[in-house]
């Protein structure tokens, strides 16, 4: 006779491959939420701080000016959630 632990892992089993077997209903997304996608994209790029640091020294700032801007703007940048 099988103890009954050994019952209860048999039928957990089952149900595990049952609900992986399963089909599930994928649906494409709709176009809000491509350009939405797309948005968040552009923020996360034009608000990176590597980027920032990029487009002050384009302005005409000094690379010792920039960094320090720039180092600023991460810690902010990372305090608010945006890096990861």
């Amino acid at each position: 006779m099988r103890s009954p632990m050994h019952y209860n892992f048999l039928q957990s089993a089952a149900s595990a491959t049952e609900e992986a077997q399963a089909p599930t209903l994928l649906t494409a997304p709709g176009p809000r939420e491509l350009l939405m996608a797309r948005f968040r994209s552009y923020l996360q790029h034009c608000l990176n701080p590597l980027h920032v640091y990029c487009r002050l020294c384009d302005r005409g700032f000094s690379s010792r000016a920039a960094r320090r801007l720039s180092s600023v703007y991460e810690r902010l940048y990372r305090v608010c959630g945006l890096g990861g």
